[in-house]
């Protein structure tokens, strides 16, 4: 057999083309004849399969791989027939299909499946608040933090359970890879103390407040500190809360109110003085029951037809059972007038003395009628009153004595001839013709000498030569072994 296009010599032959082609055959039998054949070859295009471009999964992540351009498909890697196949590789790995279309032509293509690894997310540690506190969560090992029960994105979260609860945060890198990590909170109770009711007490006392618990450990505000039951007094409404504080160092607290009422104010009559055989009539008001004292009893007015020297007392007592006291002091007998302190005036001055206690009053010393008088008298007296009040008689006196002590001692003059203030004049010294005052310098030098009576005043000279504008120093002896009086005198010129 010998075959063209280059084939050769044998029965059978292994050609390969690329083109469609006609190859001949020519066969000789052993009588040399020959007879011919041919054999047309038809070249099948290959199919153009395509595969999923290279992608990369997360690690635990799945991938779908696909292909087109063939008729069935053939994966490696133990995937098997199919056109599409879903993957979860562990490590980095390159899938082979191969496509056949049908007429026993193949060809293949690769998909490259890169692993990224996922974020190691590390929450905040578990952790126990106490009720109605609250909790930081945070987390790091990641770009995007996502957290559950409704607190969103953000890498620290804020909680404020009611319950034990579980928080669940996702983070995700820059490959958009995701890894979980919880924070368990666990909430524990408050601990359970109980004060004593809201209660009332009135100004100035004081109420017991207390409280009880499971636990010792009570602690009061408004500075009462430790203890179980204090005693407290206040002015206004205030409120006391007490806590306790368990073993997870939680703290339970409740509030005890104390209000203060206002003390009741009493209206009733004033002390007064009465004549025998006068009668009284007692009242009060301001408050809500009243008891007397001296076998009176209750009631707010009361009649004494034959009252005593005594102070009657009585008690008020409000809705709010606040008690006050008040008293009235009843005095039996003469007038009790009130007058004005005894006093002493200067020579030819005035004083004025008065008198109260009494509806009319009569001076003696021919002053006449008046609660007031203005006496100027020439010698210690003693002026008496009489006080009249609906029959009832009082008298009283006041003593107005004469100061023998009064002088008016000028300490400046002005001797320059204008005929004013150009002499040293001393008031007061009519009682003691006996005076004599020296003058002296400030060298202790005698620069004046009176006679007795004082009856020729200094001109601020010494012998006939005006002394010059200083201060200078007195002495006036006042005879009759009267302690004499001292001091300085300035002229000025």
């Amino acid at each position: 057999y010998t075959w063209d296009n280059g084939l050769g010599i044998g029965q059978n032959q292994t050609a390969s083309t690329l083109i469609d082609t006609m190859y001949i055959v020519l066969g000789e039998d052993g009588n040399a004849c020959i007879g011919i054949d041919t054999v047309n070859v038809i070249v099948n295009a290959l199919p153009v399969v395509i595969s999923s471009v290279d992608t990369s999964v997360c690690e635990g992540g799945t991938v779908n791989l696909s292909a087109t351009g063939a008729t069935i498909y053939t994966w490696d890697n133990g995937l098997g027939v199919g056109q599409n196949q879903t993957v979860n590789p562990i490590i980095d790995t390159m899938y082979i299909v191969t496509g056949d279309d049908g007429l026993g032509c193949s060809s293949v293509d690769t998909v490259n499946v890169t692993i990224n690894a996922l974020p190691v997310v590390i929450s905040s540690v578990d952790t126990s608040v106490c009720e109605g506190g609250t909790v930081n969560l945070s987390a790091t090992g990641a770009t995007i933090y996502t957290w559950d029960n409704g607190l969103g994105v953000g890498q620290n979260q804020t909680v404020n359970p009611i319950i034990d609860n579980m928080y669940i945060v996702t983070g995700e890198n820059a490959l958009g890879c995701s890894g979980v990590d919880t924070v368990v909170v666990i909430v524990n109770s408050l601990p359970s103390v109980i004060a004593s009711i809201d209660t009332s007490i009135c100004i100035g006392d004081s109420a017991l407040i207390s409280a009880t618990s499971i636990l010792t450990n009570y602690t009061w505000d408004n500075g009462l500190g430790a203890g179980q039951q204090h005693f407290v007094s206040s002015i206004s409404l205030t409120s006391y809360i007490v806590s306790v504080t368990d073993l997870n160092n939680c703290i339970g607290t409740d509030t005890v109110n104390v209000d203060v009422n206002s003390l009741p104010i009493l209206v009733t009559n004033l002390d007064t003085n009465l004549c025998t055989l006068d009668s009284l009539i007692l009242f009060v008001s301001g408050a809500d029951t009243y008891l007397w004292d001296n076998g009176l009893g209750a009631g707010d007015i009361h009649t004494i037809l034959t009252p005593m020297d005594t102070t009657y007392s009585v008690q008020g007592t409000d809705i709010d059972g606040c008690i006050t006291n008040d008293s009235v002091v009843v005095t039996i007998g003469p007038l009790n007038l009130v007058v004005s302190n005894d006093t002493s005036i200067c020579l030819g001055s005035f004083a004025t003395i008065s008198a109260s206690g009494a509806t009319s009053y009569t001076w003696n010393n021919g002053l006449g009628f008046g609660s007031n008088q203005e006496v100027s008298p020439s010698e210690s007296t003693t002026y008496v009153v009489t006080g009249d009040d609906n029959g009832c008689i009082g008298s009283a006196s006041v003593i107005v004595s004469i100061d023998n002590m009064c002088f008016e001692i000028p300490t400046v003059f002005t001797p320059n001839g204008d005929g004013k203030n150009d002499i040293w004049n001393i008031g007061g010294l009519e009682l003691y013709p006996e005076i004599v005052v020296k003058i002296f310098n400030r060298w202790g030098d005698l620069v004046y000498g009176s006679d007795a009576g004082y009856t020729d005043p200094w001109d601020g000279t010494y012998n006939g030569t005006n002394s010059p504008s200083a201060t200078y120093y007195y002495i006036i002896d006042l005879g009759d072994a009267v302690e004499s009086k001292t001091g300085t005198i300035n002229i000025v010129r």
